[in-house]
């Protein structure tokens, strides 16, 4: 008998990720405190460090008729790492009813949601920040940036870690869809002509049966964390 993905990953033995030493701040983190932390929210971090036992593994990949590319992180541009791969493996997540796409590429874990600190100077799309294993960690509302802000926020919901450019970031979502690798050619990138100032955080769309799916740029949420 199948299982929804969210039955899929509360059936599961998790297993707990490595855990090290908090290390020193690199560039990304410390233009991040400078920007939106204050000292008291820094205290407030040091005592509220989350090391999570349950990492939630994702459901299995569709397969591919191409191998993917090694998922390792690059620089300077994920997009432009993501349009030179034959095929890539995609996370698809619900925000209420709609479906979009993340390329695991970027992602290191998927877990339950944890409240963070709160940061009053911060925009609305940043829900606040966590210390994860001894890393500063911004959680954001996708919703803020993909669809329209909500009122009320259930914590039922999870969160996908995505590093890049030295910041670990964690995206707030509904829950899981399945995973899917695609080939190069079912992408459409570039795609700011074809729905216009909407696309601001949608780097590629692709047409899973019959429903256009956007592919979220990490590459724009992470600059405008940093830089707006």
């Amino acid at each position: 008998m199948s299982m929804k993905p969210e039955e899929y990953l509360q059936a599961q033995s998790f297993a707990p990720p490595s855990s090290g030493p908090a290390t020193a701040l690199n560039n990304a983190e410390q233009a991040f405190i400078n920007k939106y932390v204050g000292a008291d929210v820094a205290r407030a971090l040091e005592a509220d460090r989350h090391d999570p036992a349950q990492a939630l593994p994702l459901p299995a990949a569709m397969p591919a008729t191409e191998s993917s590319v090694e998922e390792a992180p690059c620089e300077p541009s994920l997009l432009e790492c993501l349009k030179k791969a034959p095929s890539i493996q995609m996370v698809a997540f619900y925000l209420d009813a709609q479906i979009y796409l993340i390329p695991t590429m970027a992602v290191s874990e998927v877990l339950r949601y944890m409240p963070p600190v709160l940061l009053p100077m911060a925009p609305d799309f940043v829900a606040g920040v966590i210390n994860l294993r001894g890393k500063v960690t911004p959680l954001l509302y996708l919703e803020n940036l993909l669809t329209t802000p909500r009122t009320e926020r259930s914590e039922n919901r999870f969160i996908i870690i995505c590093n890049y450019k030295g910041l670990q970031v964690g995206l707030i979502f509904d829950k899981v869809h399945t995973m899917y690798t695609f080939n190069q050619d079912q992408i459409m990138w570039d795609v700011e002509s074809r729905i216009g100032a909407s696309a601001e955080y949608i780097c590629g769309l692709v047409d899973v049966n019959q429903s256009i799916l956007g592919v979220v740029s990490v590459d724009m949420i992470l600059d405008k964390v940093l830089h707006d």
